[in-house]
């Protein structure tokens, strides 16, 4: 992942499918009237990518709001069977890259939020270890 203090992207990456996905599936995004799911908003980014792209915010949105949503959303995912590592190398690749764009979007657009996603981004490479763990620590609690 990380070598001499840059980001080398796995060759398995190019040969991942690709499907219709939100591109900004997080708890923000969802619609829930009684306890019961009503609708998705924020539809704009709607694009065609590798389905656990889909996840690339997980720490940023996710996490910090339910640990236990989250582990619900990956396990459903993933039928609740074990979740293999070559989906967790994409995870970590897809939340690295996120906390980039993240960081200037916080210093270039929502400079009025850019503490918070300062701390979003503290908290994901905690999560990792600065990207050194492959599956996040908030996973296994």
């Amino acid at each position: 992942m990380m070598r001499n203090g840059a980001l080398t992207i796995p060759i398995y990456f190019a040969f991942q499918p690709s499907c219709v996905q939100h591109y900004d599936f997080h708890p923000g995004n969802i619609l829930v009237e009684e306890d019961r799911f009503t609708g998705l908003i924020d539809m704009q980014k709607i694009t065609y990518a590798d389905p656990i792209n889909e996840f690339y915010k997980m720490e940023y949105f996710n996490v910090p709001i339910s640990t236990a949503y989250s582990k619900g959303v990956l396990d459903g995912y993933h039928d609740h069977q074990p979740i293999p590592l070559s989906f967790w190398k994409l995870h970590r690749l897809y939340a690295a890259i996120h906390i980039v764009s993240a960081e200037v979007w916080g210093h270039e657009v929502a400079t009025k939020q850019r503490d918070k996603f300062q701390k979003y981004t503290r908290f994901t490479l905690d999560q990792f270890e600065d990207f050194r763990l492959l599956v996040p620590k908030w996973y296994n609690k």
